[in-house]
């Protein structure tokens, strides 16, 4: 346990010194092979929905009346360049603060069930 810091024995020091940097290391690990994952899994959904936002807002251009084509605020170019910055703009804010936000709530919950387990006086 953590108490082996505390304990004057070098053998036990060595020993818990050791045990711990090998948590430690797993938990490193674990933080990178769970980033990559949280980082594909968030790009996916925020590609999917960049997706279906556009073939929505698309759909929804090509059913409007002629007239409605017409006008000078609704012309191709400017369609376009609203149709790419919003749906990005939504993707980025579901990828980016989302995602931080969940894992900055499993950082906080994994610190503190570890350091109760480890030893609840000390926290």
């Amino acid at each position: 346990s953590v108490d082996a810091f505390l304990r004057p024995t070098p053998e036990l020091i060595k020993d818990g010194g050791s045990k711990w940097a090998l948590v430690y290391t797993g938990i490193g690990f674990g933080f990178v092979v769970f980033g990559a994952l949280q980082a594909y899994s968030w790009t996916y959904v925020g590609e999917h929905l960049s997706s279906s936002i556009k073939q929505t807002i698309f759909q929804r251009a090509v059913s409007q009346p002629i007239d409605w084509h017409e006008k000078t605020d609704n012309d191709t170019s400017s369609m376009l360049t609203l149709l790419s910055n919003d749906s990005d703009n939504i993707k980025q804010a579901l990828t980016t603060q989302v995602g931080a936000l969940i894992q900055t709530f499993v950082t906080l919950t994994a610190s503190l069930v570890i350091a109760f387990y480890s030893s609840a006086t000390l926290t």
